[in-house]
């Protein structure tokens, strides 16, 4: 858990040291965590694996013509 969640010391003193940076620089120190980016590359991961298939069957699909 980050210390954001357990409700200690540390992190109400994280909470206090974020409330004054603006959307912005907490969504960009969000992003930079090792947690958010596995979760990102993974979703990324399954989004081109959705698009190659579907390419696939597209080229099933599609009229094959010899090359000259």
């Amino acid at each position: 858990l980050c210390p954001q969640s357990r409700g200690t010391e540390g992190g109400e003193m994280v909470k206090k040291d974020l409330q004054h940076l603006s959307r912005e620089e907490r969504r960009r120190r969000r992003r930079a965590t090792a947690k958010y980016r596995t979760a990102h590359a993974t979703r990324e991961r399954i989004r081109v694996e959705a698009f190659n298939m579907a390419f696939a069957e597209l080229r099933k699909l599609l009229p094959t013509l010899p090359p000259d």
